[in-house]
């Protein structure tokens, strides 16, 4: 099957696309290029210079350095799904929590993700209910999860939907700025 379209801002039906977002050190963008080789997916890639040193993408894919907020939100409303590829929790380059803020960012927008597996992704969302997770530098199981994700057919757009649906619903409930800044406020109070 095809891949699926998704709308707009402004509702009307817009080109399939893969988006791939983050700067920091643990984005695996190897991965990312190898698991869309081949596949002539539509992608865009924001982040910065460093992240793509000694990179080849493959044709169709992208490229968009220093984006302003605005411009990174419209991209997240285009996605047919956001793809945050990361080392591994064993790999010294990075954070702990690599890839969270683009994860819950997309979900925000109502976005199928598409994450490595790590230890912090379970704290911020569940895997299988909001998020599609793959294991570190497995290009296998990332295209599969992009194709997945790309499906034109109606019952696995239907579940990828679902999933995008209960993640939005789940980070709009309990992970806004507003209940971080309710979490450290009571530890605060807690060491007063």
């Amino acid at each position: 099957p095809h891949p699926r379209p998704v709308p707009d801002c402004d509702g009307r039906g817009a080109s399939p696309l893969v988006l791939a977002a983050g700067r920091d050190a643990a984005r695996d963008y190897r991965t990312l290029a190898e698991a869309l080789a081949g596949t002539g997916y539509p992608a865009v890639v924001v982040c910065s210079p460093a992240n793509l040193e000694g990179l080849t993408l493959p044709p169709g894919v992208d490229v968009r350095l220093d984006v302003p907020p605005a411009t990174l939100r419209d991209l997240y409303a285009r996605a047919t799904v956001v793809v945050v590829p990361t080392r591994g929790d064993g790999d010294p380059v990075g954070s702990d929590c690599s890839g969270t803020l683009v994860t819950l960012d997309a979900l925000a927008m109502g976005r199928p993700v598409v994450v490595t597996a790590r230890a912090s992704v379970p704290e911020y969302v569940t895997p299988g209910t909001h998020v599609t997770t793959v294991p570190p530098g497995d290009v296998t199981a990332l295209r599969a999860a992009i194709n997945r994700a790309m499906s034109g057919d109606e019952v696995v757009a239907k579940t990828v939907a679902d999933e995008a649906r209960a993640g939005q619903a789940h980070v709009r409930s309990t992970r806004t700025t507003d209940h971080f800044a309710a979490g450290i406020a009571n530890v605060f109070r807690e060491v007063a």
